[in-house]
């Protein structure tokens, strides 16, 4: 298991080969002067060897930085904007803001995901972008200066022909006939 303790096998194998020729050195030959020793030759060997600790940062793997931390362990929410250009997240509306404070405009229907950080931030993710959400007070269903009011559609009116017409004269004729045709009239 070697492999898994790298630094420790390292280290020991750096004092085993060196601990017995520098208590040879210093003419140590018992247990108790060894340990006299050894108290000041763990300093002398840090001080010589030891790195500063540092508990935040990965020896392995950079790290990554805190706002992406907080990015990372986050709630994702799909979401579609609205004809408001806005998003409904947990029963308020936002609106999607760019970094320069401004408002960004989607068509209705453009999905994405809403971001909830770690420290509770609201950010909005879609085509590889991330803008910041802001709360809207008073949600408009349309937009006032982007969307186009629908044109009101009439009803279609359907064509009945007439009785007399053509194609119905027949049926009319069948049916309606005899009590029109005045009594000196043969038919």
């Amino acid at each position: 298991m070697a492999q898994a303790k790298g630094r420790v096998e390292r280290l020991f194998q750096t004092l085993q080969s060196r601990l017995p020729v520098e208590l040879r050195l210093e003419g140590i030959t018992t247990i108790k002067e060894a340990n006299v020793f050894l108290d000041s030759y763990i300093q002398e060997y840090n001080a010589k060897f030891a790195l500063p600790i540092n508990h935040n940062k990965s020896v392995f793997e950079k790290q990554p930085d805190l706002s992406t931390m907080h990015q990372i362990l986050a709630v994702l929410s799909p979401r579609v904007i609205d004809s408001g250009h806005c998003i409904k997240f947990e029963n308020k509306y936002y609106k999607t803001m760019d970094a320069q404070g401004l408002q960004v405009y989607y068509h209705r229907g453009v999905k994405g995901l809403v971001i909830k950080t770690f420290t509770g931030e609201l950010l909005f993710s879609t085509k590889d972008k991330i803008y910041a959400l802001d709360e809207i007070p008073i949600h408009e269903a349309v937009s006032r200066d982007f969307d186009f009011k629908p044109a009101v559609e009439k009803p279609i009116k359907r064509n009945i022909p007439s009785p007399r017409h053509p194609w119905r004269e027949k049926m009319f004729n069948k049916h309606f006939a005899y009590d029109f045709i005045p009594e000196n009239m043969a038919i």
